[in-house]
């Protein structure tokens, strides 16, 4: 004879108070199903159902619905509608209790159809081989209180259709380390301050939200999509797109939000924003895409693109300008990535082959001048401090050790001879007569000379880099070579600076 009480022992410490199965330890609504049906035998595995359901329906006419940690095939509230195998349907009337199925196993789905939940309901750690579909076919009903999924894992998806969430101990409704296939809202609000939490969850489809209204954050932090986002025709108040990853496409079509959609370390397979046009009228902060990850250099370089135009449209300079650069950055690598693996064809003729090899190589070495002369000097125009410092590294830097090593620079002098002919003295910038007064060899004579000689070398690169050409200092031999390359970089790097400075800030 089996003990007075069921041993499954709730959350809060208590037992179950229903009496137990002869021969288990547990009542017909906590025995597992695999137990009861070696309990019961193949051909009565219908009564265990029936044992079930008698249960459930004790339960709900005292009006408890705590069914933590329930073993069921379907789950039935209903004097009015018969409900099919394998379903858990709760019918018709208002809930005043919290719905509570915790730890559950469920075989079917679980339908609130047509509910007021009055004091919310509570699905964690739940296993669920069906799916769990909130629906009213009338006017809207409401979640109050608390609507927690957590850590549930359900075979098919949660639908949530025509409700009202206000809950009063947490601000989200949270889906957090759940694992489903489909996430779907259609004509629902979420009251302020309201939001969804994804937070690693792992959703193997979509995650669909239809002419909503979340009034709090969308996080799906560290959350895995394997299918697509799509927004559509809804408001998100905010955004948490940290390290999430979302296999194919986030679909923005009219989705409105006040604030910027940061995609900033998420991992992403396209984004589409419909109705680009309009945007700036639902994306009213802008969507910053630079440093997420894409599926391919395509998919970044259209959402580069999508992001710039938008932020030129909304007026933030700064922002246009860094997605132009990652723009037109990926786009060069997109044909510098053409250019490499192009392959001939076999029935292409010698003269074919040798004429495209030519061309794929022409093509290739005009994408490295590109990041020469316009990625690395300004970074495509947008960064004038970038040109700026660049000059001073090479001019101050790199040219003037040139000179010291050359050692090969005039200190041009003219003097009168007996006729009064003119006579030009060229003593090198480093002779000993230099310093007057010192000691051949001393520490002092070491370092004046080397201070002399940085201050002229420095002084000698900048009138170079400036064409300035005042003709005191001249180079000798091979420096005039480099004295003519630093003319030409000098010059073109002030270009530079001049057009970008310019345009970012006289448009």
């Amino acid at each position: 004879m089996g003990c007075l009480m069921c041993d499954y022992p709730f959350e809060d410490g208590t037992k179950c108070k229903e009496p137990p199965l002869l021969g288990s330890k547990f009542c017909a609504l906590h025995i597992p199903i695999e137990e009861g049906e070696k309990l019961f035998g193949e051909e009565h595995k219908n009564k265990l159902r029936e044992l079930k359901a008698e249960v459930v329906k004790r339960k709900i006419k005292r009006g408890d619905f705590n069914f933590e940690g329930a073993n069921l095939y379907d789950l039935k509230i209903s004097e009015f509608l018969e409900t099919s195998p394998h379903n858990t349907e709760l019918i018709g009337v208002d809930i005043f209790s919290k719905l509570v199925l915790k730890d559950a196993k469920i075989m079917g789905d679980v339908i609130i159809l047509d509910k007021n939940l009055r004091k919310g309901a509570i699905f964690e750690n739940a296993e669920i081989k069906g799916s769990i579909k909130f629906n009213s076919k009338s006017e809207r009903k409401c979640i109050c209180n608390m609507l927690s999924f957590k850590n549930v894992k359900i075979s098919g998806g949660i639908y949530l259709e025509n409700y009202e969430i206000f809950l009063d101990d947490a601000n989200t409704v949270d889906f957090s380390e759940t694992k489903l296939k489909t996430l779907y809202i259609n004509n629902s609000e979420f009251v302020r301050p309201c939001g969804l939490l994804l937070e690693c969850a792992e959703i193997s489809k979509n995650v669909q939200i239809h002419n909503s209204s979340i009034n709090g954050e969308l996080n799906l932090r560290n959350a895995k999509i394997g299918d697509s986002l799509l927004l559509i025709n809804s408001f998100i108040a905010a955004f948490d797109f940290t390290e999430s990853e979302i296999e194919k496409n986030i679909v923005l079509d009219k989705a409105t939000t006040y604030q910027m959609i940061h995609l900033s370390n998420a991992r992403i397979g396209h984004l589409i924003v419909r109705d680009e046009l309009h945007a700036k009228e639902y994306l009213q902060k802008g969507i910053y895409v630079a440093k997420a990850t894409f599926e391919t250099k395509r998919s970044k370089r259209d959402a580069c693109k999508i992001a710039r135009k938008l932020f030129e449209e909304l007026g933030e300079r700064e922002l246009a300008d860094e997605h132009f650069y990652w723009e037109m950055r990926l786009a060069r690598k997109i044909k510098e990535q053409n250019y490499m693996h192009w392959k001939a064809r076999e029935t292409d003729s010698f003269k074919d082959k040798l004429k495209h090899y030519q061309k794929m190589m022409n093509g290739y070495l005009l994408t490295k001048i590109e990041w020469l002369l316009a990625d690395k000097t300004c970074r495509y125009g947008t960064d004038w401090k970038q040109a700026v410092w660049i000059w001073i590294k090479f001019v101050l830097g790199f040219f003037s050790l040139v000179y010291v090593i050359l050692h090969s620079l005039g200190w041009g002098t003219i003097l009168s001879s007996t006729d009064n002919s003119p006579i030009l003295i060229l003593p090198t910038l480093y002779s000993d007569t230099i310093i007057a007064g010192s000691t051949l060899g001393s520490l002092e004579k070491m370092i004046s000379w080397g201070l002399i000689s940085l201050f002229r070398t420095e002084y000698f690169s900048i009138v170079t880099a400036t064409t300035l050409g005042y003709g005191d200092m001249h180079p000798i031999g091979v420096a005039k070579l480099v004295a003519a390359l630093e003319a030409i970089f000098g010059m073109f790097m002030w270009a530079v600076f001049l057009t970008v400075f310019a345009r970012k800030y006289m448009r």
